[in-house]
């Protein structure tokens, strides 16, 4: 079974993995996980192991690691700034920018966004991330952050050299230009206001456009992250 990864909540230090909850049903019911079995999993902190099934509890699986890997916080290369969406399409765009390994997502509250903006991150935004890792073969998850304004990201995201924004008219992608790292405005619905392009074009952002058409702002974040990937990989 190695190559398929569950999630756990063992420290790095630990002789033993206890494998419980969800992960412990779905190894258990769907996988027919057995004595002697060798499993995969990661803990979210930068940890992986290799370990054998021992035994076979009420509610949790218990493993001897017999390999393990650590891997440390890294700064951010790839950053996404998209506009906060209704749950549907916020729930998807998150699990996709996830899935391709967006380094950090800082959801932006635009004059024109189309729902309420949370004050605090919805725990169901961190369980994606948490997920994500057990298909993208990455350490630790997305980080993601609470929803802030526009201008508390200009003010802040100062740090990352290269800043793109998303813009219908804006130029097309270049085939050959490497932006490491990456920091990617992608607005709401209902487009930026005027005082949303003049500061997003003050704190320097260059206007791509991915697509001749417009794309919907989950669409559109999703082929930026696909796109922005390949350029902060080495």
């Amino acid at each position: 079974m190695t190559g398929r990864r569950f999630l756990t909540n063992s420290p790095a230090d630990a002789d033993t993995l206890i494998i419980a909850g969800e992960e412990y049903h779905h190894l258990v019911r769907v996988m027919r996980a057995r004595t002697g079995m060798e499993i995969e999993a990661v803990n979210g902190c930068g940890d992986w192991f290799l370990a054998r099934i021992t035994r076979l509890g009420q509610g949790r699986v218990e493993a001897v690691i017999l390999q393990r890997r650590h891997e440390e916080q890294h700064p951010a290369r790839l950053v996404l700034a998209p506009s906060i969406l209704k749950k549907r399409p916020m729930d998807l765009m998150l699990e996709k920018l996830c899935e391709l390994g967006v380094d950090e997502i800082r959801p932006i509250c635009f004059a024109r966004s189309d729902t309420d903006c949370p004050e605090e991150i919805p725990e169901r935004w961190l369980r994606v991330a948490r997920q994500s890792i057990k298909v993208n073969r990455r350490l630790r998850p997305t980080r993601i952050t609470a929803p802030q304004s526009l201008d508390s990201l200009l003010s802040g995201g100062t740090e990352m050299a290269g800043r793109v924004v998303l813009e219908i008219t804006g130029r097309p992608v270049p085939p050959d230009l490497s932006l490491d790292p990456v920091l990617c405005v992608i607005g709401p619905p209902g487009d930026f206001t005027p005082e949303e392009r003049t500061a997003l074009q003050a704190a320097g952002f260059f206007p791509w456009r991915l697509n001749p058409g417009v794309l919907r702002s989950e669409t559109a974040a999703i082929a930026a992250a696909a796109v922005l990937r390949q350029r902060t990989t080495a």
